[in-house]
């Protein structure tokens, strides 16, 4: 240990400090170090370590010193264990009093070198910590340096006492992977899932989740027994993890089967040209959710997990269907459920199930009700919002079944023609063909700006369902001109809408 000048009640632990935490120049060249640090011995720890509760030692003790103490307490574990057992008990009776000082400094420090385990076996506290689980989510989420292995070696160590800090770190997880899904952060998600098993036990939630985003392959029909990963292409300790949801899925033949009809709505094309779920005729989307309701019928806490999962995982079109299909699965007794949701990490799936809530229960969410209100007419939409009009009478004409809806179908088609027959005779040597498909990209336009209108009136009343208005269309070559048409009639036409 080196010699201090003058007198100190700490000469010990300055010493040591001074080993273990030399101080850095902030100018000038570079210090180099020659030769072999200064040993220090395990007497001279337990000096040093018996110096810290003497009044006044906090000046010298930094979460930098803190931990280089515990470091070099854990250099002597093995050849004495006991001891080094008793001075990391020493250094954690000072540190737990100070605790809202240090965490988030030794949070940082824990996370910057995951290969040492020094610092959660001296402060068990760390490791299921909400200020460590905080600085960790965030770490995963915004720090590019932060890699999938590293994330995985965090994950290892931590303890996820409830279901709310799995969701937090599953949602940086998530945001993370979209933001660079060429690394592999379906280890991240099973290693996760595995540490929630671990904390939790294995529940139909965890089940659920860990099936469809991190080990997919297992909701494949027809279901096999395989492994859902090559232990040979990952690390030991992530080969275990997967190895123990393995152990955990593959028996939940129902489960699996939820997952399968639940991917096949995440996986939908977002291209138009899909021929997938979106794609397919109002009957077939209905059977869907029939379909997804009676998988988890027989289980409440797996109908709320596909509940939260719809709400959270789709993305792009699929997302309104989704949460269509949400209102199809809830009962009265999920209120509270519905409403807890409501402060969920992902701030998108609070809004959704705030406007399930409305659509399934109601608009006045504190009136109590027993069965879930269909409601969704534009007019009742509209009567939600507080827009208020005299009520027509006249009775719908098409499938709608929705007067008003049909009468802003025919202003918008009818505004359309007028402004084009007053504009033909200045316009009528441009041909026909072209005027024509001048006047149906106006339908089209003017059509999705009010299918645009009655899903912004759908969303603010949080109805369930909703009239859609599209207009899509092309010219006709001239190659079908005169071929057979509907009921083998002859094309004559110019365009096809």
């Amino acid at each position: 240990m080196p010699k201090l000048e003058g007198q100190t009640n700490y000469p010990n632990l300055e010493g040591a400090i001074a080993i273990l935490c030399p101080e850095h120049r902030t100018f000038g060249r570079r210090q180099l170090s020659i030769g072999n640090r200064i040993e220090i011995t395990l007497d001279h720890m337990e000096q040093a370590v018996g110096e810290i509760t003497r009044p006044g030692a906090d000046e010298l003790i930094s979460p930098a010193v803190v931990s280089a103490l515990i470091t070099e307490i854990g250099r002597h574990r093995y050849n004495y264990p006991q001891r080094a057992a008793t001075l990391r008990q020493l250094v954690a009776a000072y540190v737990i009093p100070r605790w809202s000082d240090f965490a988030v400094p030794l949070s940082e420090i824990a996370l910057s070198n995951l290969y040492s385990t020094a610092m959660f076996e001296a402060l068990p506290i760390l490791a299921e910590d909400p200020t460590f689980l905080s600085v960790l989510s965030t770490r995963i989420a915004h720090d590019n340096h932060f890699s999938p292995d590293s994330a995985c070696r965090a994950l290892r160590l931590v303890e996820v006492q409830s279901l709310q800090k799995v969701r937090v770190l599953l949602v940086s997880a998530i945001k993370r992977f979209r933001q660079d899904p060429r690394s592999d952060w379906q280890h991240v998600y099973v290693v996760l899932f595995s540490a929630a098993g671990r904390s939790l036990g294995w529940t139909p939630w965890i089940k659920l989740f860990a099936i469809v985003l991190g080990a997919p392959k297992h909701a494949e029909q027809p279901f096999t027994d395989r492994e859902s990963i090559d232990p040979s292409k990952t690390s030991t300790e992530n080969a275990e993890a997967f190895a123990e949801l393995d152990r955990q899925v593959l028996k939940e033949t129902e489960i699996r089967a939820l997952a399968a009809g639940l991917l096949d709505l995440l996986e939908e094309d977002e291209t138009y040209s899909s021929a997938g779920l979106l794609s397919r005729s109002a009957e077939t989307r209905a059977a869907y959710v029939a379909g997804i309701a009676d998988a988890c019928a027989h289980d409440q806490n797996l109908r709320l997990a596909a509940i939260e999962l719809l709400l959270w995982l789709p993305s792009g079109r699929a997302t309104d269907f989704a949460q269509f299909a949400v209102t199809r699965l809830v009962r009265p007794a999920d209120k509270d459920f519905m409403r807890d949701l409501s402060g969920h990490p992902q701030r998108m799936v609070g809004y959704g199930a705030d406007a399930v809530r409305r659509a399934a229960f109601g608009a006045r969410l504190e009136r109590d009700v027993s069965l879930p209100s269909a409601g969704g007419s534009l007019m009742e939409s509209l009567a939600e919002i507080g827009v208020h009009f005299p009520v027509n009478e006249e009775q719908p004409k098409t499938w709608l079944g929705d007067r008003i809806a049909e009468r802003l179908i025919e202003k918008t088609a009818s505004a359309v023609e007028m402004r084009f027959g007053k504009e033909y005779l200045d316009h009528s040597e441009e041909g026909e063909e072209k005027l024509l498909a001048m006047m149906f990209e106006s339908l089209s336009t003017g059509f999705a700006a009010l299918d645009l209108s009655l899903e912004a009136i759908a969303r603010a009343a949080s109805s369930p369902r909703r009239a859609s208005v599209s207009m899509r269309y092309r010219t006709v070559d001239k190659a079908e001109e005169g071929a057979a048409g509907i009921k083998k009639a002859k094309v004559s036409l110019r365009i096809c809408a």
